[in-house]
């Protein structure tokens, strides 16, 4: 039943996954959601206090920066995610 598969999914799963995140090194695909957010707050914050000047440089970078870092932890092994 659905209410069994998501017992065991909080159980078993998650944790795991969670160990491997936070003891591992292991990286996750929500690290380029989180830099990319963080990238775009950034635009946001540099276009309020320069007027008239917006290229979107942080969300960029941050989210080629993020995206190579996880295909390099894909290719040595240490990329963790519930959904590939």
């Amino acid at each position: 039943t659905e209410i069994e598969t998501h017992n065991n999914y909080e159980k078993y799963i998650f944790p795991s996954f969670l160990y491997l995140v936070k003891k591992e090194h292991y990286r996750s695909k929500s690290t380029v959601k989180g830099f990319t957010i963080t990238g775009l707050f950034l635009d946001a914050s540099f276009f309020l206090i320069v007027k008239g000047y917006y290229y979107p440089v942080f969300g960029t970078l941050l989210f080629l920066v993020s995206y190579y870092r996880n295909y390099k932890a894909q290719q040595e092994g240490r990329f963790a995610s519930m959904y590939w």
